[in-house]
């Protein structure tokens, strides 16, 4: 089954491709969501494996690791070829739907988004070609 493996960390943030093996992602990526340096030692070492389908279930993470793992699903999402994906984050009080949409209103990838209409998920129509750079110093 191809997934991901996040570990949440305070050093950053590792994924484990199908290949089995081992990348770590550059601290710029730590900075774009909300926690200052001097804070990210209230990260979990945590597991989650996600895998890459149309759709991924927000549900088991918390509301700080969800900008981490929306962008690393919606790299590998752009890579395997999905034009459109939905993002489960559930009803409640709506502390995820507004993490979700704040971010997908500025992520370079994303043409348009949308609730479902239950409200409890979000479809993204996302562009095609390769995955844009994760930040503007990317090679």
């Amino acid at each position: 089954m191809l997934g991901l493996l996040f570990r949440l960390r305070p050093i950053g943030l590792a994924l484990r491709a199908a290949s089995r093996s081992w990348y770590t992602l550059r601290a710029s990526w730590i900075w774009q969501w909300p926690v200052p340096p001097h804070k990210l030692t209230i990260i979990l070492d945590r597991m989650h494996e996600v895998p890459i389908e149309d759709f991924i279930d927000l549900h088991t993470f918390q509301p700080r690791e969800i900008r981490i793992v929306i962008e690393e699903y919606l790299y590998q999402a752009i890579k395997r070829g999905f034009r459109e994906v939905r993002l489960i984050h559930g009803r409640g009080i709506g502390v995820q739907r507004e993490i979700v949409h704040s971010m997908l209103k500025e992520h370079l990838a994303v043409i348009s988004f949308r609730d479902a209409a239950d409200r409890g998920s979000t479809y993204v129509l996302l562009r095609s070609g390769p995955p844009p750079a994760a930040s503007p110093d990317a090679p």
